[in-house]
């Protein structure tokens, strides 16, 4: 193959990358502040039955070219509360948070953000959401992952902030008692 026709195939594959950058981020552009993580306080001595396997739905996942300086951040935000997280989030989700708010109705919202990255191509990923029942509570686990580019694709060398929102309906739990794992 001659010097010419490697450099267009090398051009051609970097416009390419940043096209599917962009892409990607076309709908999720929020400026991003970093919050406290909220996890659920450790229990020692108690009795639990888990429950793997709850249903939860992907709102809205991304990676916009600005966000937290640090990463991970990990929010639970119930709809039906008045309080509402610090960071600055996607139009599309704070319509949907704030449309669940007026059904009254035991909506929870989970959030993780990566903070940093440095190329395209991350996601986060929610790898499954777990109840258990301790003592009369309700506690969640929610197991995720940062998954990085596929090996072999092309990767813009820009940094990046990976996010994901997942909403799980009808389990009434206290914010305080969700927890986060990354595997």
């Amino acid at each position: 193959m001659s010097r010419g026709r490697r450099l267009r195939r090398t051009s051609t594959t970097g416009v390419l990358c940043g096209v599917l950058a962009a892409a990607c981020v076309a709908n999720a552009t929020a400026t991003l502040r970093a919050s406290p993580k909220e996890t659920a306080p450790p229990v020692s001595g108690e009795t639990e039955q888990a429950t793997p396997g709850v249903p939860f739905e992907v709102i809205a996942e991304g990676a916009p070219f600005d966000g937290p300086e640090k990463g991970p951040i990990t929010l639970a935000v119930r709809a039906d509360e008045a309080r509402r997280p610090s960071i600055r989030l996607p139009d599309e989700v704070q319509s949907k948070l704030d449309a669940d708010a007026q059904l009254h109705k035991p909506i929870l919202y989970v959030m993780i953000f990566a903070g940093p990255v440095g190329s395209s191509g991350y996601r986060v990923r929610v790898e499954s959401i777990t109840k258990r029942d301790q003592a009369g509570r309700v506690r969640l686990t929610v197991a995720y992952r940062v998954e990085g580019p596929p090996p072999g694709a092309g990767a813009a060398a820009v940094i990046t902030y990976p996010y994901v929102v997942v909403r799980v309906v009808g389990l009434d739990v206290d914010v305080r008692d969700v927890a986060f794992e990354e595997s």
